[in-house]
């Protein structure tokens, strides 16, 4: 589920003030070279909890982005220079996101807009076929769906899937911030499997702009305040029920998600000094606490 939050789409927002505010308006903008080499770091890790059991994995690559100015943003080649893996153990993870997280994919081409928000991937096909690999020596066998979910996304989805990092640091960029002025709205996104929508509150906090110490703090906070999960899973219950599958009405019940994330950026650069995201589900039902908690850290370095 965790992939229809992350391309939800921003509909309403609002300034909300508070205290020892800061007047001026701020915004991070990208000032590099119209030909650069930037290096990311991208830290991954996945932990869930079903009861006492816990399984957990971790990604942590190192790329070389050789970034080139076109007209309406930017042409990126990703290379690969250095990775250390922790793969899953004992787990049933068969998502597409799942394996093209512990996937090698060393080199492929992407275009982003103007805040290296990512739009497509211009290789996909070939990209594409590495992860059939992937897949098919993974996690095949287990979950013989998977190939399926992943022969269904496009050079769009497949962007938003394999750069979450990098479109997580990037999201710092978007908007016009105050010091102490909250940015407040509201996201919809359509819920998996044609459910109806869900309805979730974002929040950006830009906490510190000094130009002196070349440093801005930005934090960014994802939360269910309307209750909506729970509906969808009470909606998907139902219809469980009306077709072949029994499950008693507590299966829909306390399921909560949150995502906060903290940014430390350079304001001269518009790069990300440090970025953490951390995003949790947690589901209680018939008397069992299931969680999942995925902690992403990264990093965005201008090479002069």
């Amino acid at each position: 589920m965790h992939k229809y939050l992350v391309l939800s789409v921003l509909t309403l927002m609002s300034f909300s003030p508070a205290q020892a505010a800061d007047e001026e308006v701020h915004r991070l903008v990208l000032v590099i070279p119209d030909h650069a080499h930037v290096t990311r770091t991208i830290d991954i890790r996945i932990e869930s909890v079903h009861d006492d059991r816990v399984r957990s994995a971790q990604s942590q690559n190192i790329y070389d982005d050789d970034v080139t100015k076109t007209a309406d943003g930017y042409a990126i080649h990703r290379h690969r220079i250095g990775t250390k893996l922790s793969p899953p153990q004992n787990t049933n993870y068969s998502s597409p996101e799942w394996v093209v997280w512990w996937s090698a994919v060393d080199d492929m081409t992407y275009t982003t807009d103007s805040d290296f928000i990512s739009r497509d991937i211009e290789d996909w096909p070939e990209v594409q076929r590495h992860l059939f690999g992937s897949v098919d020596s993974a996690i095949a066998k287990s979950d013989p769906t998977a190939r399926g979910q992943l022969a269904r996304l496009d050079a769009g989805d497949a962007a938003s899937v394999l750069l979450e990092g990098e479109n997580m640091m990037s999201s710092a960029r978007r908007y016009m911030l105050r010091v102490g002025y909250p940015l407040k709205g509201t996201t919809t996104s359509a819920a998996p499997g044609g459910g109806g929508t869900l309805s979730l509150t974002k929040t950006f906090s830009l906490t510190k702009w000094d130009t002196a110490s070349d440093d801005a703090e930005i934090d960014y906070d994802l939360g269910d305040d309307s209750g909506s999960l729970n509906a969808l899973m009470n909606r998907t219950l139902a219809q469980m029920n009306q077709s072949h599958t029994k499950l008693s009405a507590s299966w829909g019940n306390d399921l909560e998600m949150s995502q906060h994330c903290h940014f430390s950026a350079w304001i001269s650069s518009g790069l990300i000094r440090h970025g953490e995201c951390i995003e949790k589900t947690v589901w209680h039902h018939e008397g069992h606490l299931t969680s999942e908690t995925k902690t992403i850290a990264m990093s965005e370095n201008l090479n002069k």
